[in-house]
């Protein structure tokens, strides 16, 4: 199962933050990335993936804090970070992404939501 979508800026953010993410369900293992561009250069940022849709985000689909990997942005403003997590994701029709700034002043707050819809 496959499952992908574009990030959207959140109402309020701070800091314009585009780009996609996308999730692999294979038999025992789910693969997630993202990508990001138009951020500051050096902006850490933090992403999860939670189960219902940007307009209704659910539970995480993993427990763990360090379940998806924290990343910084280069000097053009780019970055990306991916994750295998243990299990197989539902049969969901939607997940949602979403990424936020990780630490500083602004920690914690959601800049961007994809809402990762099934492929196939």
């Amino acid at each position: 199962m496959i499952w992908q979508g574009s990030l959207q800026p959140a109402p309020e953010a701070p800091t314009l933050v585009l780009g996609t993410m996308s999730m692999v369900a294979e038999e025992n293992v789910t693969l997630v990335g993202v990508g990001v561009h138009g951020g500051e250069a050096g902006l850490r940022l933090g992403w999860r993936v939670r189960e219902g849709s940007c307009a209704a985000p659910g539970d995480p689909l993993a427990s763990s804090s360090t379940a998806f990997p924290e990343f910084v942005l280069n000097e053009s403003g780019e970055g990306e970070s991916q994750t295998a997590l243990l299990g197989r994701a539902q049969d969901a029709p939607t997940y949602a992404g979403q990424v936020f700034a990780a630490g500083g002043a602004s920690g914690g707050q959601l800049l961007a939501c994809a809402n990762l819809t099934r492929q196939n």
